[in-house]
């Protein structure tokens, strides 16, 4: 298709009168519609109408043949009806082009509860938007239907969404044709069946992958991860690829009796010494003196990166401290998480200590640490609270989001409702009613103040949060006087309003059952 539109776009480039039009040579439908959009008198509308016309089909997932390639097969029949009343195609249109992730998730959702497919001609925007962003896959794929599967088979940036793998293909083919997101599936699924199989699959193909192809199979091991793993991951901590060599040192990581894990935990413990200060025993750690050659095998980097602000024996520590669980740390010492962060606070090693602990705690969500952490003023500002949050449940995230509102500066309220907005997404969760009331009246309050004009984020966070809050604050945000509004914020609340439009046509015309 890029061929043809090139083709086109070098004999506009030169004008047609310096050089003839050679019209794409294209059979069927397709051809037909070239030569009825060629036949017109001026050369120039000729060339950008037919310039249109592949721009649409190639959107749609048309490649034109290549050879003797054979046709694609007929697209088989779908088993759910495709989405029919016109309004409510607008609104679908409308969701898919403009609207934010959670009430796409939410549409997508319920149109697959109601075992409903999105019409055809909406399908080249939702697979693109698919594309785009992965997070929405999972609720998409089941509405595309089998046209939506046929479509993407067709056009390689859609090909995540084409489905399995004939499973009545042999292994081989389907290991060795499959697409990156079809073997990590088919992966996944043989791990879950014979782990063991999976393991020697991988090991087979590695020499052959590219870095990415080796890090992206490599995540099927996160789940069902057991030590009959620890053997294949601990050749990859050799891998040629830094991604991969860290990855595998993390899930082995996971493996609380791992070599590695058990290496990193003996090396840990040299470092922790008990010294007598004012006729007591005080633990202190002292960060290792050279970096060892050896620890190079388990994934630990010598030489900083650019731009890292601790020093080479806070940096060689920091590393051995993400290595080990937090788990570790309160059977260690016999602390508390609270007890551990005042300790790392008072030592000359705080924030080696504080970043190593957040680190892993990504990786291991603990919401007793994650209050500790958030509880810390130290900790919050060398961490941030925002990844702290991540780490603990919605409803326990509220309490703190809600004191963040009532402590802000009056200019900040856009950047603090956007943090909200994003946790809510990432967690695929909605506020409760208390605290959805809490921010509609804190945005009110804010707005009688000239300057909240000036408050993008405001502006484009607050429709964003409109389109995750539960039914019942629908009728406040549809009950707020435009007119009253400064321009800028009007074309926000206007925003705001449509969503709640969609939403209360989704729920009556759509119901969750």
């Amino acid at each position: 298709m890029n061929g043809l539109l090139q083709q086109l776009a070098t004999q506009t480039l030169l004008g047609t009168e310096r050089r003839a039009i050679v019209r794409p040579a294209v059979d069927g439908a397709i051809g037909a519609l070239l030569r009825q959009a060629s036949a017109s008198s001026d050369t120039e509308s000729e060339v950008l109408r037919m310039a249109g016309v592949l721009t649409v089909c190639g959107e749609a997932g048309f490649l034109p043949a290549t050879g003797d390639d054979p046709p694609l097969a007929a697209c088989p029949a779908d088993s759910w009806p495709a989405v029919g009343e016109p309004a409510l195609i607008d609104i679908l249109k409308a969701i898919i082009d403009d609207a934010p992730e959670a009430l796409r998730r939410e549409t997508f959702i319920r149109l697959a509860t109601n075992r409903l497919r999105l019409p055809p001609r909406l399908l080249p925007a939702a697979l693109t938007l698919g594309g785009r962003v992965a997070r929405l896959r999972a609720v998409l794929l089941p509405v595309l239907g089998e046209r939506g599967r046929w479509l993407a088979a067709a056009n390689p940036p859609w090909s995540y969404a084409a489905g399995d793998v004939d499973s009545s293909l042999s292994d081989d083919v389907r290991w060795y044709e499959g697409t990156l997101d079809q073997r990590r599936s088919w992966l996944a699924a043989m791990r879950a069946s014979d782990p063991a199989a999976a393991r020697q699959r991988l090991w087979d193909g590695l020499a052959e992958m590219s870095a990415g192809e080796r890090l992206a199979l490599l995540e099927t091991f996160a789940d069902q991860l057991s030590p009959a793993d620890e053997d294949f991951l601990e050749t990859l901590l050799t891998d040629r690829s830094k991604e991969v060599r860290q990855r595998a040192a993390t899930l082995l990581g996971a493996l609380p009796q791992s070599r590695l894990a058990t290496r990193m935990s003996d090396r840990m413990r040299a470092l922790l010494h008990q010294q007598r200060k004012l006729f007591r025993q005080q633990l202190i750690v002292e960060p290792p003196a050279e970096f060892v050659v050896e620890w190079k095998s388990d994934g630990l980097e010598e030489k900083r990166p650019k731009g890292e602000t601790l020093g080479d024996r806070g940096w060689w520590l920091y590393q051995l401290a993400c290595a080990l669980s937090l788990a570790w740390w309160t059977a260690q010492t016999g602390k508390t998480p609270a007890e551990l962060i005042a300790w790392a606070n008072g030592g000359d090693w705080r924030d080696a200590l504080l970043r190593a602990w957040g680190k892993r705690l990504q990786r291991q969500p603990l919401a007793e640490w994650a209050e500790a952490l958030l509880d810390d003023p130290q900790a919050t500002t060398l961490l941030g609270s925002a990844p702290l949050l991540e780490c603990l449940p919605v409803r326990q995230r509220e309490n703190h989001w809600q004191k963040q509102l009532m402590n802000r500066a009056d200019n900040s309220l856009g950047s603090t409702l956007e943090s909200i907005v994003r946790g809510y997404t990432q967690a695929h969760a909605a506020p409760s009613a208390d605290f959805s009331r809490f921010v509609l009246n804190a945005v009110r309050s804010v707005l009688v103040k000239k300057e909240s004009q000036w408050d993008y984020a405001l502006r484009n966070s607050f429709p964003e949060f409109v389109a995750l809050m539960p039914n019942a604050g629908f009728a406040e945000v549809m009950n707020w006087p435009i007119e009253s509004l400064s321009p800028n914020f009007g074309d926000s609340l206007r925003r705001a309003q449509a969503f709640v439009t969609w939403r209360e046509t989704l729920a009556r015309v759509l119901p969750s059952h």
